[in-house]
């Protein structure tokens, strides 16, 4: 699913464990550097994940109820199985 406001542009799959994804394209029209683990734009992801879900809700998307929950980036620097690369947007497994 996709969420255009402005230049900020909101990706979320309906798989589990997918990676959401934001982009402001006006700075990064290739979509190369995902900000989701950018704390600058916490703020941003967060107001562009309700306003996906309160449009599935007003368009009546029957699978809202199964969706699952959003899977982020985690912060740099913090110990996890995977490395995110914030300079580039890539996550490593």
């Amino acid at each position: 699913m996709l969420l255009r406001e402005g230049p900020c542009k909101y990706i979320r799959t309906l798989e589990e464990g997918e990676n959401e994804e934001l982009y402001d394209v006006r700075t990064d029209p290739q979509e190369l550097q995902n900000l989701v683990g950018d704390k600058a734009h916490r703020a941003r992801l967060l107001a562009m994940r309700g306003n996906l879900v309160a449009e599935l809700r007003r368009t009546g998307a029957p699978f809202i109820a199964e969706m699952p929950e959003p899977h982020e980036f985690p912060a740099p620097g913090t110990q996890s199985p995977t490395t995110f690369f914030p300079d580039t947007g890539l996550l490593t497994l």
